[in-house]
């Protein structure tokens, strides 16, 4: 058995995002929550991605992941796979070499042309995806799009081509009114990285619509169908669905087990919402790659049990516009 496991080391952090409407208290997951997880995790499950998350997680500092992920060791019959979203403020060669030794991958956060007025912290930014290439390579960084920024997506997108890191695109949608600037915008943005034969870079979501067209499957859990393979916890031990979805399941030391979670009062009604969500979404002609789309993003656009929020149409137009352009480049022979 694989469980997908979100570990919110705080809600503290270091920044204070324009767009961000998270509470910036509390404090950091102790090293005895974190056995209990794992005592938890290895009753059953043989495998475990877990994802450090905050807030900001490196404010918990160096030595506490070095005693967390090597704490892992003493559970043999679980693979444990570590990756870290953050911030990168606090990235150092320090953090780089301990995360790089210990198969640690690391993804950062940086809004391109507009990130002065957004996050702020840019040169520290910068110099931190410098470190993090030298010893991971590859770099990707979540970009966060609002109408604000909408029409500078090619500037960003040319800004990650230079950096050498590839992006991937979380929005952050205003009035539904305004989402034929949000499909034109992305439109163009795809027509502009695929006509530039030079970039050495990924986008998403366009390269997890490609796949999904070849597949027939993303790789992104916003289209997996994530629910009974992810889980959340915050520094407390309360348990969520995900990371971003408020939906309270209980506390870890309420559960023998963590796959009973998934069979609790509070899941199962979770899922009925989501479930009439589905049988209205089953009709749509992207159904079977959405599989009814990511489930927080339809709580806070239309509600967990309704279809055709910003999301779901935004995805829709663009798999259409991209499915076309796929189907014009076999046409004409382009590879």
């Amino acid at each position: 058995m694989k469980l997908n496991l979100v570990i919110k080391v705080t809600d503290l952090c270091n920044f204070d995002c324009t767009y961000c409407t998270q509470q910036k208290s509390g404090g950091i997951v102790s090293v005895e929550m974190i056995k209990v997880i794992y005592e938890k995790i290895a009753v059953e499950y043989q495998k475990c991605n877990i994802i450090w998350h905050g807030g900001e997680p490196l404010l918990a500092g160096i030595d506490f992941f070095r005693t967390v992920v090597q704490m892992q060791e003493k559970f043999a019959t679980v693979k444990f796979k570590n990756h870290i979203q953050t911030n990168l403020v606090l990235f150092n060669d320090e953090f780089a070499k301990f995360f790089s030794e210990n198969n640690v991958t690391v993804s950062g956060s940086f809004d391109g042309c507009w990130n002065d007025s957004t996050r702020g912290h840019t040169n520290e930014i910068l110099a931190a995806v410098k470190t993090l290439q030298k010893y991971q390579g590859k770099v990707g960084v979540v970009c966060v799009v609002a109408e604000n920024n909408l029409q500078q997506l090619k500037e960003t997108y040319d800004d990650c081509k230079r950096l050498k890191v590839n992006l991937k695109l979380s929005e952050e949608f205003g009035s539904k009114n305004n989402l034929p600037l949000w499909v034109f915008a992305y439109k163009d943005l795809y027509d502009y990285y695929k006509q530039d034969e030079s970039t050495a870079i990924k986008i998403d979501p366009f390269d997890d619509i490609e796949q999904m067209l070849i597949k027939g499957r993303g790789k992104t859990c916003v289209h997996q169908g994530c629910l009974g393979e992810w889980l959340a916890v915050d520094s407390q031990g309360d348990i969520y669905p995900c990371n971003r979805m408020n939906v309270l399941l209980g506390n870890i030391v309420e559960y023998e087990k963590i796959s009973s979670v998934f069979v609790s009062h509070a899941y199962n009604e979770l899922i009925k919402s989501v479930i009439l969500r589905i049988k209205k979404c089953i009709s749509c002609h992207v159904f079977d790659l959405c599989r009814g789309g990511c489930s927080h993003r339809a709580l806070t656009e239309n509600g967990l049990s309704e279809i055709n929020g910003s999301s779901c149409l935004l995805f829709k137009d663009l798999f259409t516009h991209i499915k076309n352009k796929q189907k014009i480049k076999e046409r004409d022979g382009v590879t």
